[in-house]
């Protein structure tokens, strides 16, 4: 497979670019490189509105945008609500491009960081590897969500990867531990990662491999590698915040988390150290440190993405009920205040987007009727992400209207898988454990994520039933159903352990005479099949 430039190859090239200036002299470049179908637009509120896919194989994005979303941010967007083909291509210019930021977003191409402005010798070997990259891949990942698996792993198996570059064969590997992990083959796709030979993206297929698993060795193996915070720093941080979340660790949370204080903080970053700092330090050092970096002026999105995040700290304390020295109608004057400041004058997609969750929130917690109003934000749920659907999870629970619930629930699983390891995915861990907590009782949660366990498992995505299976788990404690779910689920993935779970215990604890005739039957079945691979 040659990866020179075809200049036959048409692509529909979209420029984002603040510099109409810069974006047309880019696009005289590509031009001059063939018969491209290139479109220029300054900023993306245009695209963020709309709902169709954008049919672009290559998009380039100046980093740093005033009016909406920065570039990582307009990546993130585009991928989760997949408004662009899967094979599209992402390039960030910036007047400081770090290596290790190109393995933050997966993309089944990769993300490229490239300092701006382009050279007409930069545009046409970006060119290149663009069109090579879906000659190559493009008719897999066209039925990556139709075919099986199986199927398209022996498909890629065909592609001769010995005259490819080395960029390409990263990409062909990506694509083979994907479909070998989606295909229940963890241990196989993490034998892979160890060819990849960028390094950024070989730490993050590792960490996600294991983290996703529950292997937790190969996990804390990865993370403690030598030179991990030099080609993946920010994923490094997101994941050590995570896993400390995850083992109820709010401290070191926030100490791990701290760590990119070195660095310039991103809009979405500050948001989950705010609420990092709400569980460790309480909402006056919370309020403190978000006043603080509101005295940075740079954009009206960093500025509109701070007054979101101030109004999710007040709102987390509430639902949390520790609000320490403020009262609850001090926190909504606060609330007001906020949603009425000349901040969002020029307006601001954030703002647009929760302007009525946030006045649904501040009536429910004023004790006003909103069942009208929340019956109707309900209808558009399947267009919403999680931090929306959170609120409306709370709306929920908070009316018992359990049927409900669940389904909005359903939807957050839905939206939760889009998010990669991220500072939005900490955001809403933070918040969603908050909004279960303290709207739904014990036996409520563990019915809820036996319900969302077996969801998961009768669609097949084995790994999301495994994780709300541990939590029914850990809230029930001495079950023997959902012990037996566990230990069938842990054998169709083909794994030994998941997290501090392992088989031998499971079985130990398992009462057989808490099951039905047909679960006995099926943990005696279990047994036998254990007992014949030995």
């Amino acid at each position: 497979m040659t990866t020179d430039y075809q200049a036959s190859k048409k692509l529909k090239i979209l420029i984002i670019n603040t510099d109409m200036a810069a974006g047309i002299s880019l696009k005289k470049i590509l031009l001059s490189l063939g018969r491209h179908e290139v479109v220029i637009k300054r900023d993306a509120r245009y695209l963020v509105e709309k709902k169709q896919t954008f049919a672009y194989d290559l998009i380039i994005i100046q980093d740093e945008h005033d009016f909406t979303f920065s570039g990582p941010d307009l990546i993130r967007y585009f991928t989760r609500k997949h408004l662009v083909p899967i094979w599209c291509k992402f390039v960030l210019l910036t007047s400081g491009a770090i290596e290790e930021n190109s393995s933050i977003i997966f993309r089944h191409l990769r993300t490229e960081m490239l300092p701006s402005p382009l050279s007409p010798k930069t545009v046409q070997k970006l060119l290149a590897i663009t069109q090579a990259s879906l000659n190559l891949f493009q008719p897999v990942l066209k039925n990556l969500h139709s075919l099986s698996a199986a199927v398209l792993v022996k498909q890629v198996s065909t592609i001769n990867s010995s005259k490819l570059s080395s960029l390409h064969k990263d990409e062909l590997l990506l694509l083979k531990i994907k479909l070998l992990f989606l295909g229940a083959h963890p241990e196989l796709a993490w034998q892979l990662t160890a060819k990849i030979a960028h390094p950024g993206d070989k730490y993050r297929e590792q960490l996600f491999i294991s983290f996703t698993s529950g292997q937790k060795e190969q996990f804390i193996q990865t993370l403690e590698s030598a030179d991990i915070q030099e080609y993946y720093f920010r994923g490094y941080v997101y994941y050590a915040t995570y896993l400390a979340l995850m083992e109820h660790k709010p401290d070191q949370a926030l100490t791990s988390f701290s760590k990119l204080e070195a660095l310039v903080l991103r809009p979405n970053e500050i948001d989950t150290c705010a609420l990092l700092i709400l569980q460790s330090k309480g909402l006056a050092a919370a309020i403190d440190f978000i006043h603080h970096k509101q005295k940075i002026k740079t954009s009206f999105y960093y500025a509109n993405s701070l007054s979101i995040s101030l109004m999710k700290v007040y709102v987390s304390a509430l639902i949390a009920g520790d609000t320490g020295t403020l009262d609850k109608a001090q926190i909504l004057a606060a609330l007001d205040n906020i949603l009425t400041d000349n901040t969002f004058d020029k307006g601001s997609f954030k703002f647009d987007i929760y302007e009525p969750f946030i006045k649904l929130g501040m009536a429910i917690l004023a004790e006003n009727d909103i069942k009208t109003e929340f019956e109707q934000l309900c209808k558009d749920k399947e267009a919403y992400d999680v931090i929306q659907l959170n609120i409306l999870l709370y709306f929920a629970n908070k009316m018992a209207l359990a049927g409900i619930s669940l389904d909005i629930h359903k939807q957050i699983e839905k939206c939760y898988a889009r998010l990669e390891m991220s500072p939005e995915l900490l955001s809403f861990k933070i918040t969603n454990k908050l909004v279960l907590q303290n709207t739904l009782s014990k036996d409520e949660l563990i019915k809820r994520h036996r319900e969302l366990g077996n969801h998961h498992w009768h669609e097949n995505r084995r790994f999301r039933a495994l994780r709300h299976f541990q939590k029914a788990d850990a809230f029930a404690g001495d079950n023997s159903q959902i012990k037996l779910y566990l230990l069938t689920i842990m054998s169709e993935l083909r794994i030994n352990r998941y997290w501090g779970l392992e088989p031998p215990a499971l079985i130990e604890a398992i009462d057989k005479n808490s099951l039905t005739q047909a679960q006995q039957q099926e943990f005696e079945q279990y047994l036998k099949t254990q007992q014949s691979k030995v």
